[in-house]
């Protein structure tokens, strides 16, 4: 088309037009497409979704024994964890910056 253009075949205000109608018909092909992406993905949550509150009912039909969590939790032990940090390369046990 540019070639077209610089041979004088096709007018510079028509060369503008079809450069303009390019670009949009693209952009609005692309937020259809765009579009037609967020519905698929949203499809898949759903569907993820669904099979998931599938799972759960059965898999709390299978276990009748389970002991029952108190609701609310009120009181709990955690004598047997132990928390241990790593210092950041350049920073003192407290993870302050040396200076």
């Amino acid at each position: 088309m540019l070639a077209r253009t610089l041979t004088g075949a096709v007018s510079l205000g028509s060369f503008t037009f079809l450069t303009g109608a390019f670009n949009r018909s693209r952009a609005y092909i692309e937020k259809i497409l765009s579009g037609f992406n967020d519905i698929s993905e949203q499809a898949v949550f759903l569907n993820d979704l669904f099979e998931f509150f599938a799972w759960s009912s059965t898999q709390s039909l299978l276990r009748r024994d389970a002991i029952p969590a108190p609701r609310p939790i009120r009181r709990g032990t955690s004598n047997s964890v132990t928390l241990a940090f790593k210092p950041i390369r350049g920073s003192d046990t407290h993870g302050n910056p040396e200076h």
